[in-house]
């Protein structure tokens, strides 16, 4: 179990990292988005409060989002920078939380070998972008061949644009921030099978939906 978090303060983005610790509490990985991108760190021990103000330091101070990972791995898997989220390519970055079942169908329609399931949900969006220039209807479309439980934040480098999404694990949301675990911010269910894309207010607004394959999903 891990968990994902993000919102536009770093005093809240504490809150909702301490929420979701005993989600995920042998590394760690956060990102500061800006108008010029983003930035990433990755501990491979659970950070302290020290370490979460590295985001008040260049390159990221003139940050406007921050989004992070908590990590439990699975099996006998070792804390690396290799296998600490999130993950990216040279379109999107990743984190999820969450165990995607069919990674042994997925690998073979991709032709590639993942050391972490969560690693083929790029190669997915990547082929989805050769056919559509949508980064919400890649993010539909890779969803939809996605069997298992999954909450994500996905980020596409091109646009700027972010977006969370959730099949069977949690994602709770306030207004413009969101959160594994349900916290006084966070306190509304993402519905299974919406992507939400964060504006600039911060608000989310529905940009695609899914059918879900979580056994959790009570159609509403």
């Amino acid at each position: 179990m891990c968990g994902i978090l993000g919102t536009n303060t770093l005093d809240q983005f504490k809150e909702l990292f301490e929420a979701n610790i005993e989600r995920g509490n042998e590394s760690a990985g956060i990102m500061m988005l800006n108008q010029d991108g983003f930035c990433v760190k990755r501990f491979l021990t659970q950070p302290d409060d020290d370490d979460l103000d590295w985001c008040c330091w260049d390159p990221c101070n003139n940050y406007h989002y921050i989004l992070g990972h908590c990590q439990s791995a699975t099996g006998d898997r070792v804390a690396s920078d290799e296998t600490t989220h999130p993950f990216e390519n040279d379109n999107w970055v990743v984190a999820h939380n969450g165990v995607i079942q069919n990674i042994d169908i997925l690998e073979k329609r991709c032709g590639v070998k993942v050391d972490v399931d969560s690693k083929i949900i790029l190669e997915l969006l990547n082929e989805s972008n050769e056919y559509t220039a949508s980064p919400a209807e890649a993010i539909v479309d890779t969803c939809s061949l996605l069997k298992g439980t999954f909450g994500l934040w996905v980020y596409h480098k091109p646009s700027n644009r972010l977006f969370i999404t959730r099949q069977g694990s949690t994602i709770y949301v306030g207004d413009g921030s969101f959160s594994s675990a349900c916290t006084k911010s966070t306190p509304e269910c993402l519905p299974e099978g919406a992507v939400k894309e964060l504006t600039i207010e911060p608000k989310w607004k529905l940009a695609g939906t899914f059918q879900p394959k979580s056994p959790f999903y009570i159609p509403i």
